[in-house]
């Protein structure tokens, strides 16, 4: 069972600058089949990155995501650590976070939003307004996000 489980390692070697992206835009068939599904676009950066007062890096994540209806980009970050069943990534000031799991799908991990309780979401304009946070809901659960070059994360980076 502990090799079906993702840990860090699995996304990252632990070394200053080490970085990866994951990201997918939901076509129209898959919306189709999954009405209820708000998530349009998801994207997830992550990265080791040195803190102030810390020797050693610190696995950080950052998110960026679209949903029906909204033109914005939702945004946030903190930083992950390996649990028990997966990695989970926690935003400071509880807002939130989600559990990083294991997919099938080779090159893919699993965003898994039915643990915790969802993701505090700020957008990106110039009014840099909070948006409605991410939970779960009815087709919004766990997302497949597939490897993909770092210029897919620049919304989540901040780029």
């Amino acid at each position: 069972m502990a090799g079906d489980v993702l840990t860090r390692a699995d996304l990252l070697p632990e070394t200053f600058g080490a970085e990866r992206c994951f990201a997918r835009s939901y076509d129209t068939a898959h919306l189709k089949k999954h009405p209820d599904q708000r998530v349009t676009d998801m994207a997830l950066y992550l990265d080791y990155r040195k803190f102030e007062g810390f020797d050693d890096p610190i696995f950080g994540f950052s998110v960026a995501v679209k949903r029906r209806g909204d033109p914005r980009t939702g945004t946030n970050g903190g930083i992950c650590n390996d649990v028990e069943n997966g990695v989970t990534c926690q935003i400071d000031c509880d807002g939130g976070g989600i559990l990083l799991r294991k997919s099938r799908t080779p090159g893919a991990v699993l965003v898994d939003m039915t643990t915790i309780w969802g993701l505090a979401l700020m957008s990106c304009g110039e009014d840099g307004a909070e948006m409605e946070p991410l939970t779960a809901g009815k087709d919004d659960k766990v997302f497949r996000l597939d490897a993909a070059e770092l210029s897919a994360c620049d919304a989540a980076r901040g780029d």
